[in-house]
């Protein structure tokens, strides 16, 4: 059985972990790209009882490095019975597992065919009125036909809630949301998005896709980019420390300041992130652009100057003084943290230790994110301009920023910060 540490894809993983090669190197027939999970395929993720929402339906993809762990962090998440199931079967019981169910994902009628449930999102008012009413917002932009009191009408006061600072508002067609997502993660116009959504519906004749308009994307990307800073809030407010990275990128003879938070996870690691995207002209100076970054870190995380600034951990001598100790007394633990080097990335060093020293991880993972890191590159900003009259071609702080966070969507989605 593999270590969990190998990166090329190996063969008796398909079996041990169920998992499918999908995808080959062109010039490399027998080299792996990408795999995908067989729970998924045949029987989709498992809904988790008293989840807020519903499980979703997109298959997972492992790509290079492949590591039986992440395999088995999938399976324990979002297939936790069927692993339990699969895990302790002999070679030949595994190999008829899959044999006699059918993959859940045969018909697009299998996941917009259903009762659509209504989803509803709590962020709070500082994100909408600082960075998606002020920041983001563009009066010159008249293909959208919204005034900015349209625009903030689909954000209503949190009702569900005693904090008064909130607001909640309502995806009543998720099935259109979620193919809105997808469309603009790979680049795509707000037009083009409209366009390919109406084209969708009248080619496969699902009604339930809804009619779709410009200002109808342009209130999606807003969505995403709320949900999106409101789930890097609540990531901030559980981590002792976290760094910013910035990177410059130009899109169309426009120089932007991508700027990235890095912070650690418990569960998946350092996690790297969008933030925002500033445009820099030659009259911004140094001043404008950090009081820009500053403005909106206010908003996601009231205290980020005293996170940057100073950190504090409880426990940190003592998960010290226990390493030591285990280093003296165990063996085991001993050989495997002298096969550890300066060259061992971070996750891999502390999966040596296999979780016994969590605090010490925090803080220790809280001091890695300020290594140097290349945050972005180029073609991420690489919005498609086919397809755009002259008025598109100068695309819009909200259309760079809903491409940009719904790139990232389904990824902080899935993180669970411990």
């Amino acid at each position: 059985m593999s270590s969990g540490h190998s990166e090329a894809f190996e063969r008796s993983h398909e079996l041990a972990y169920a998992v499918r090669p999908v995808q080959y190197h062109v010039n490399q027939p027998n080299l792996v790209l990408s795999v995908e999970c067989l729970f998924c395929v045949h029987f989709g993720r498992e809904e988790k009882v008293g989840a807020k929402r519903k499980a979703r339906k997109n298959v997972k993809y492992f790509r290079f490095p492949f590591r039986a762990d992440n395999y088995t962090q999938h399976h324990r998440g979002q297939h936790p019975a069927n692993w339990q199931r699969y895990e302790p079967l002999s070679v030949d019981q595994k190999k008829a597992f899959f044999s006699g169910a059918r993959p859940v994902r045969t018909t697009l009628h299998q996941y917009f065919g259903a009762s659509q449930v209504t989803r509803v999102h709590v962020v709070k008012k500082s994100i909408v009125d600082v960075i998606i009413g002020d920041m983001l917002w563009d009066p010159e932009n008249l293909l959208e036909g919204d005034t900015r009191a349209r625009m903030m009408s689909s954000f209503s006061t949190s009702e569900g809630t005693d904090d008064p600072s909130n607001y909640e508002f309502e995806i009543r067609n998720p099935a259109q949301f979620d193919l809105a997502v997808d469309h603009l993660s790979v680049n795509c116009s707000f037009r083009q998005t409209a366009f390919l959504l109406t084209r969708t519906k009248e080619r496969t004749g699902l009604a339930s896709l809804g009619s779709c308009s410009d200002s109808t994307i342009s209130k999606y990307a807003r969505y995403v980019c709320a949900i999106n800073l409101q789930s890097i809030s609540d990531m901030l407010s559980k981590s002792w420390a976290f760094a910013v990275s910035l990177d410059m990128s130009t899109h169309f003879s426009t120089s932007y300041l991508d700027v990235r938070l890095r912070l650690h996870s418990n569960r998946t690691g350092i996690v790297n992130c969008h933030f925002l995207a500033i445009p820099v002209f030659e009259r911004h100076t140094a001043e404008v652009i950090f009081n820009t970054i500053s403005k909106a870190l206010d908003a996601v995380c009231t205290s980020w100057r005293d996170v940057i600034l100073s950190s504090t951990t409880d426990g940190e001598k003592k998960m010290t003084g226990e390493l030591c100790s285990a280093y003296t007394m165990e063996p085991t633990l001993r050989a495997s943290l002298d096969g550890l080097d300066s060259s061992s990335a971070f996750d891999d060093s502390w999966k040596a230790v296999k979780d016994r020293f969590p605090i010490l991880q925090q803080f220790c993972g809280g001091i890695a994110t300020v290594f140097p890191h290349n945050a972005q590159v180029e073609s991420d900003f690489s919005i498609v301009k086919s397809l755009k009259d002259q008025f598109r071609v100068a695309i819009t702080d909200l259309s760079l920023e809903g491409c940009q966070h719904c790139m990232q969507y389904e990824y902080l989605q899935s993180l669970t910060f411990e």
